[in-house]
């Protein structure tokens, strides 16, 4: 199966609760997380992290 590709799931809103489903139907994740905290707890559960800052170019 092809993974998931998640910005915003370590927040409350849509990426959240995108990540949600897709761990429920057992779909492979790589989620992009700002946050060191964040991003280890969502490795415990099996999602793949990117810990990175996504910005535009100037």
């Amino acid at each position: 199966m092809t993974p998931w590709l998640l910005f915003g799931a370590g927040g409350k809103g849509v990426g959240a609760r995108t990540l949600e489903l897709a761990l429920a139907e057992q779909r492979p994740v790589v989620a992009v997380i700002r946050h060191a905290d964040v991003a280890t707890k969502l490795a415990q559960q099996g999602v793949q992290v990117l810990q990175a800052t996504p910005v535009m170019p100037a």
